[in-house]
């Protein structure tokens, strides 16, 4: 039981602190995938225990990726930004797509907070414009 509860405790930290991450990046509004994985993040945030593994994971992988890319921004020609940055995209991608499916899982239960209606309703605007 106590290492669930530290389970729990280490996702909502990992959703809070992605949200500080992402608010950090460079351009970060201005990435479609950012934008709709930070969506993602607003439904799981309300709920943090409704991140599954998979989710957590995944976002583990992509701020691993951030930090590579943030130590590869203080180099000036080094010819694996463009490459750090792609491999950065699918991350994100791929945590919006897994955390996604725990988001909307969480948004269309019949259980589901009327504080979660705003956060809800942004993921389901982002869904439509895939």
């Amino acid at each position: 039981m106590r290492t669930w509860a530290i389970g729990l405790a280490g996702a909502a930290l990992l959703l809070v602190c992605h949200a500080t991450a992402l608010a950090d990046e460079p351009g970060a509004g201005d990435d479609l995938s950012r934008q709709q994985l930070e969506r993602v993040l607003a439904v799981l945030r309300a709920q943090p225990t409704a991140a599954g593994p998979s989710c957590l994971e995944s976002l583990r992988d992509m701020h691993k990726t951030e930090d590579q890319v943030k130590a590869l921004q203080a180099r000036a020609k080094d010819p694996d930004k463009a490459l750090a940055q792609d491999v950065l995209e699918s991350d994100y991608e791929n945590s919006r797509e897994i955390c996604g499916a725990d988001a909307a899982r969480l948004c269309y239960a019949p259980s589901a907070s009327a504080g979660m209606t705003t956060a809800c309703a942004g993921l389901r605007h982002a869904r439509r414009n895939q």
